[in-house]
């Protein structure tokens, strides 16, 4: 990854305190084995919450290597965003993770709201 990408994902996660933009779950950069320790969960579970860079307006369409063009989300949140052909609008997919987590029905790698504490979920509904 480019020094610049890279800076900008850690300024991004720092800025969004270790959160990701689409489905505000922690995130971990760096090493995973301290998230895996904090949150009791595996090696290949704590892979899909590392912190990535995503651009709002993909590289591929034109969009620039910028602050205001690159965020940080979790890995499932990003490869999911893109797997599909006509990837939904940042907006419009963050509101469909987050009324699909509200329901239960996002990443099932994800903390329960006995994992992380009834105020963990009630952070997500923003």
């Amino acid at each position: 990854m480019p020094k610049t990408i890279a800076k900008l994902r850690n300024k991004k996660y720092v800025k969004q305190g270790g959160r990701c933009f689409y489905c505000n779950q922690p995130m971990w950069s760096g090493s995973s084995k301290r998230f895996q320790m904090t949150y009791s969960i595996s090696e290949s579970h704590a892979r899909w919450f590392q912190c990535t860079a995503e651009h709002l307006l993909a590289a591929s369409e034109g969009g620039p290597l910028s602050p205001d063009n690159i965020v940080a989300a979790c890995k499932f949140c990003n490869w999911t965003r893109h797997k599909s052909k006509r990837p939904l609008s940042p907006a419009v997919y963050k509101r469909q993770v987050l009324r699909r987590l509200e329901l239960g029905k996002w990443n099932r790698l994800l903390f329960s709201a006995t994992t992380l504490g009834n105020t963990e979920s009630r952070r997500c509904k923003k």
